[in-house]
């Protein structure tokens, strides 16, 4: 009986020898590992601050980006207003384009052709004074909307923005009074409206014959 007690306590000693072991041999892994998860917290810690400077950098950046987004906004808005405010103001100038060309200026010329009629009849002479008065009056109320007569002179040089040549005079040579691609006679006034050209001035040009160009085309 006591060789039993004896044996059992021994076996119980055993087992918390072993337990006992076991458990330094825990305790020793986890002082060993204790120094690693501090390492891997400051790691974390640092990391995370870098995080909240890049948040913060981000931050800055986005509201940049927000002021910027404003400003673009804000000129667009600018641009959009100037570019209607033209348009706007174009549309006051023009608005009368249509019935001033097909309407009005087709009896401004009728006028300027019946004025530039020649005759000895004193009755008709005084006739033709009364309605140059008319048409004079009737051309300084329409350049309050802004058409006004383009005026080209006999010797001007010939400018096809303005003027419409329906024929050329063709010359040998060149003078004081007959030049190459010149003015040799007004046929009847051209007008425009503001900076629009709506009727060209009808023109008469002189033209140089280029002869070495015509002997040239006879010997081919």
């Amino acid at each position: 009986m006591s060789e039993k007690k004896d044996k059992k306590f021994k076996a119980n000693s055993f087992d918390d020898q072993v337990d006992l072991a076991a458990n330094q041999e825990t305790l020793k892994e986890e002082q060993e590992i204790k120094p690693e998860k501090i390492k891997s917290v400051s790691q974390l810690t640092e990391e995370n601050q870098d995080l909240l400077k890049q948040v913060a950098d981000l931050q800055k950046t986005l509201t940049k980006l927000k002021d910027e987004q404003k400003k673009l906004i804000l000129a667009t808005k600018v641009n959009t207003l100037k570019e209607q405010e033209v348009r706007n103001e174009d549309f006051k100038k023009y608005a009368n384009q249509k019935i001033i060309k097909e309407t009005i200026l087709p009896l401004l010329l009728e006028f300027e052709r019946a004025l530039k009629f020649k005759t000895d009849n004193k009755d008709v002479q005084n006739f033709l004074i009364g309605f140059k008065y008319i048409f004079d009056n009737f051309k300084n109320n329409l350049k309050q909307e802004g058409l006004t007569a383009i005026t080209e002179r006999i010797g001007n040089q010939f400018d096809s923005s303005k003027a419409n040549a329906i024929e050329q005079i063709e010359i040998t040579t060149e003078t004081n009074d007959q030049k190459d691609n010149t003015i040799a006679e007004v046929l009847l006034t051209g007008y425009q409206l503001h900076d629009w050209v709506i009727s060209p001035v009808q023109v008469k040009i002189y033209k140089l014959k280029n002869e070495k160009k015509e002997i040239n085309e006879e010997n081919k």
